[in-house]
């Protein structure tokens, strides 16, 4: 939980520094996206592919992403729907 004061200065960074924390965040789960991405493709070069798709989207969307909930589901839900996509 973010303190006041902490809160009142991620808003006076504004959205760019929500947007370089969202991005550190995120690429803390890349090896367990990978390994996911591997089980659905059984393709190292096809689940490098499938992991760049879903930070692309992730990037693209990150505004959908609603702070205080799970980022590494909202991560594998990407990963999967990506997936099925193909």
């Amino acid at each position: 939980m973010l303190s006041p004061m902490q809160l009142v200065s991620e808003r006076a960074e504004g959205p760019a520094a929500d947007s370089r924390a969202l991005s550190e965040q995120a690429l803390e789960h890349i090896d367990s996206l990978y390994g996911a991405a591997m089980r659905l493709t059984r393709n190292p070069a096809d689940a490098e592919d499938l992991v760049q798709e879903t930070y692309v989207k992730a990037f693209r969307f990150e505004r959908q992403f609603k702070p205080g909930t799970h980022l590494k589901a909202w991560l594998h839900t990407i990963l999967h729907n990506t997936f099925l996509n193909l």
